[in-house]
Parts: C-alpha cells; sequence; structure tokens
C-alpha cells in the first residue's frame, strides 16, 4: 500500500504574506498580525499558541497539520487563525454586498 503523503500548507505557503487573526464566535476578527512572506509559519502558530496561553487563554484543540486553534478565557471562546487573506479588505466583491 503506498503511503500517504499529507499537503502540509504551512510549509508550502512560505513565499506568500499571510495574517494571524482572533475573532469570536461570530467571525468579528478583534485583532490581526501581518505577516510576511517568506516566515516560518509553523513557527508562528507555535508563538500565537505560546502567547495566548501565556495570557491565560485555554487552547481547547491544536493541530500541527492545521493552521487553527481555538481557545477560551472567562466565558469568551476565540478562534485563532494563520490565513492567506487580508482581513481588512473584504472577501465578496462590493457589488455582492447588501
Amino acid at each position: 500500500m503506498a503511503k500517504r503523503i499529507l499537503y502540509d500548507w504551512l510549509r508550502e505557503e512560505l513565499h506568500k504574506e499571510h495574517w494571524v487573526t482572533a475573532a469570536n464566535r461570530y467571525g468579528d476578527v478583534l485583532e490581526s498580525t501581518h505577516i510576511p512572506a517568506g516566515v516560518d509559519l509553523k513557527r508562528v502558530l507555535i508563538e500565537a499558541l505560546a502567547r495566548w496561553s501565556n495570557d491565560g487563554w485555554t487552547v481547547e484543540s491544536f493541530s500541527s497539520e492545521r493552521s487553527t486553534f481555538y481557545c477560551h478565557k472567562d466565558g469568551e471562546r476565540l478562534c485563532i487563525d494563520i490565513r492567506p487573506t487580508d482581513p481588512s479588505k473584504p472577501l465578496m466583491p462590493s457589488h455582492f454586498r447588501p
């Protein structure tokens, strides 16, 4: 049986800029940090995990194969994500927005 090879996009996407975002349960981005192209995204993810944990947030789930983790503190739950799209720009063209 052939060995299954997983696509490791955190390594493959080094040539593109990304953003680390923290969003609430409604998808509202509460904060974002720009990550320039060429930065080790796995390292960024580990640093984000450490930062939120050190700030008193409980990390709920984490996988080195994904770019997202969830954490909670005092009844608030956040999604921390590394994403290739600028959170300050709309995802859909303005003529589709209400």
